[in-house]
């Protein structure tokens, strides 16, 4: 078992106060047990839950429900909900500060996970109510709190890392994390396309059990040691000043943990065009099942990242880290292959691209979160300051679509309602190849390897 992760403090001192600024010895110091991989699986399975909703939400949900909404306006109303899907990022560093002094029976993590699945899975059920019957504000409503459920886990979950895993198993933990996410993406896709009949609403059902299944799987296998406490509780106040804090990052104060930020950023502007994606199969592929072409065309994506996740987590530990290298790699995989769609005009070369850009999303997503946890400033407050890489990810993901899904409409309207030219695409697509350029550009600013 984990040695505690604090002790307590002493009867004489606010313990609120020493939680949060007590200037303690770094509790991560001391060397973990090395964990088994089928123990890695297990705490961590919520990843496949994570990237089976979120893979399965932005290409195939929300771009369907938004034509559902209006066919004419679908890439406007796509971009709002993208936006809204960032905007609930911004409570993951509150939550990630609030796990960090949690002393809760459970330990600081697990709470936080339970809490935010009971929501989620509330909400969700809230979405597919709206769906069915059309309610469009409602479903936007319930969107928004089932996403802010979901970060909660997530922003939880990710504190895991730097409080259970030593620091020889990091990449291979990262890597893990990587694999359970996209094969959690790829079994959305599969089982949307073959088991599901493409019934968009029968998919809700889906993220409601696999919420609830993995967050206890979660629960029975992370080994969490509780603070010691004489008040043992899942909620401590929080400063003003400490929450103000939380959303400032500057590369004097945190160093390279401000650049890995910062690509990150860059990065998931660039894979946010894969959101308009099923339009694009349908507008330039001229597929007749768009839905059916995307859910492919993610499942080889899924099956290569799959391929390449785990295996370079593990050997960038034998390198003792050399993190950037495969970023490097992965940044110029995804640039080439983005630029390469405007060239395809068939089926078969719209997969053979996307089976590459998956080998590069699968090295990124290993070697990102492992690079993070790297850099951490303060390894006590490792939630709170991966809360802040978590934002990164979604302000990436929702100023890209912010951004594409105007450029797409005003400059690939046609006369035909819903449909976009090759013009469009061709700038929405550049600008990932911008995007993914600047974010191997910051990196080098980055010291650690």
């Amino acid at each position: 078992m984990p040695t505690p992760l604090r002790q307590a403090p002493s009867p004489n001192i606010d313990e609120e106060t020493t939680l949060l600024h007590s200037p303690l010895d770094d509790p991560y110091a001391t060397s973990k047990p090395i964990q088994s991989l089928p123990q890695l699986l297990s705490t961590f399975s919520f990843c496949f839950a994570n990237g089976l909703l979120l893979c399965t939400y932005f290409i195939i949900t929300l771009p369907l429900e938004s034509a559902r909404i209006s066919e004419d306006l679908k890439s406007l109303y796509l971009g709002c909900f993208i936006a809204i899907a960032g905007l609930t990022q911004l409570m993951c560093p509150i939550i990630g500060m609030l796990s960090d002094v949690c002393t809760h029976r459970w330990g600081r993590r697990r709470p936080f996970m339970v809490l935010g699945g009971f929501f989620g899975c509330t909400f969700l059920s809230l979405q597919l109510y709206a769906s069915v019957n059309e309610i469009w504000s409602l479903y936007s409503f319930a969107f928004a709190l089932s996403m802010m459920s979901l970060n909660t886990i997530f922003s939880s979950m990710v504190g895991m890392v730097p409080d259970l895993i030593d620091e020889s198993q990091v990449g291979a933990a990262n890597g893990v994390q990587a694999v359970l996410s996209v094969t959690g993406g790829l079994f959305g896709f599969g089982f949307f396309y073959f088991v599901l009949d493409k019934q968009i609403q029968d998919l809700y059902l889906l993220y409601i059990f696999l919420v609830a299944f993995t967050i206890f799987l979660t629960v029975l296998s992370a080994e969490e040691q509780p603070i010691p406490s004489n008040n043992p509780k899942m909620f401590h106040r929080l400063p003003l000043a400490e929450v103000k804090k939380s959303y400032y990052l500057t590369p004097k104060e945190h160093g390279d943990f401000f650049w890995v930020t910062l690509s990150r950023t860059f990065y998931y502007m660039g894979i946010s065009a894969q959101t308009f994606f099923l339009y694009f199969l349908k507008d330039i592929i001229k597929l007749s099942d768009p839905a059916a072409g995307v859910s492919i065309l993610s499942s080889v994506a899924q099956c290569s990242a799959a391929m390449s996740a785990y295996p370079v987590g593990l050997y960038s530990d034998q390198l003792n880290r050399g993190r950037k290298m495969f970023i490097y790699v992965s940044c110029f995989i995804l640039a080439v292959g983005n630029a390469s769609f405007l060239f395809c005009r068939n089926l078969t070369s719209v997969i053979i691209i996307s089976g590459l850009i998956g080998m590069g999303n699968g090295g990124y997503l290993s070697m990102d979160s492992a690079l993070a946890v790297d850099c951490l400033p303060n390894k006590a407050e490792s939630a709170k300051y991966l809360g802040i890489w978590g934002v990164a990810s979604f302000i990436g993901t929702a100023l890209g679509p912010m951004i594409g899904g105007p450029l797409l409409y005003f400059a690939g309207k046609t006369d035909i309602p819903g449909n976009y030219s090759i013009e469009g695409y061709a700038l929405l697509l550049s600008m990932s190849v911008v995007y993914f350029i600047i974010a191997a550009l910051v990196l080098r600013k980055v010291k650690t390897d």
